[in-house]
């Protein structure tokens, strides 16, 4: 069982469990969650090797089990890293996933040298982080281009500074994208409603979104205007809004 939080009702309504994304930790949604009704009951974890989580390591697989072990049945909600755990799970245990959305998401790299070149810089980047601790390498990460649209917000970047070296380099060896065998040739199995949302200005994750959905049949696509890869904290009342129409149309009360 992982590290989560409970909100919301407890009794007669949907769950939805909330994944956050690499370097986050569950109380990441709680922005978001401020915008939606508590007719929900929303379940956020921390991931492997987040937040209060334990920081062995373990692979994506492990991952997605102890994530469904903790959520049961639920609509999976994931952003990036969480995405993919989510994406995961849906393929994994479709008997428990009722539904999907995921941000900023991708099925994998489906080229092999790309991959192994992923998965190179992925331990090298591991390295680096027990090489110069949790702070600065929070600070070098959200100064990638990617986060050049993300607001400033000292309380985020002291949450992720919460997180251990050890977890965070565990999580992107075993877990991260260059570990990842790439998914896109199962999307076709997924039967539940899938929600795509991906901010207009991150050009990669908007073409990764696109392509997602020409995947999967009983997915929505959703581009956010005016918001970046983190689009859930630049634009939290779209999201918020954009995510509870589509709980409503697809029956989930």
């Amino acid at each position: 069982m992982l590290a989560h939080s409970i909100h919301g009702r407890s009794l007669g309504s949907t769950r939805i469990a909330f994944v956050h994304g690499f370097t986050q930790t569950r109380q990441s949604w709680d922005s978001l969650l401020g915008h939606l009704p508590d007719t929900y009951q929303f379940v956020t974890i921390d991931a492997p090797g987040h937040g209060e989580s334990p920081s062995a390591a373990i692979d994506l697989d492990q991952a997605v089990n102890q994530v469904v072990t903790t959520a049961g049945s639920a609509v999976y909600c994931g952003y990036s890293m969480g995405a993919r755990i989510c994406l995961h799970a849906a393929l994994a245990h479709p008997e428990s996933v009722i539904g999907l959305v995921l941000i900023s998401g991708t099925a994998g790299i489906d080229d092999h040298t790309e991959r192994d070149l992923r998965r190179n810089a992925d331990q090298q980047l591991a390295q680096h982080i027990l090489d110069i601790g949790v702070n600065a390498f929070v600070d070098e990460w959200l100064a990638q281009p990617m986060f050049s649209t993300l607001p400033r917000d000292d309380e985020d970047r002291a949450l992720r500074r919460t997180n251990t070296t050890s977890g965070l380099a565990n999580s992107l060896i075993t877990a991260g994208t260059g570990s990842q065998q790439p998914l896109w040739n199962r999307l076709g199995e997924l039967r539940m409603p899938v929600l795509i949302i991906a901010g207009a200005d991150d050009l990669k994750f908007a073409e990764l979104a696109e392509r997602l959905h020409r995947s999967i049949p009983t997915s929505q696509l959703e581009l956010i205007q005016n918001a970046g890869h983190v689009v859930h904290y630049e634009q939290p009342l779209v999201v918020a809004s954009l995510l509870q129409r589509w709980l409503s149309s697809r029956g989930f009360k």
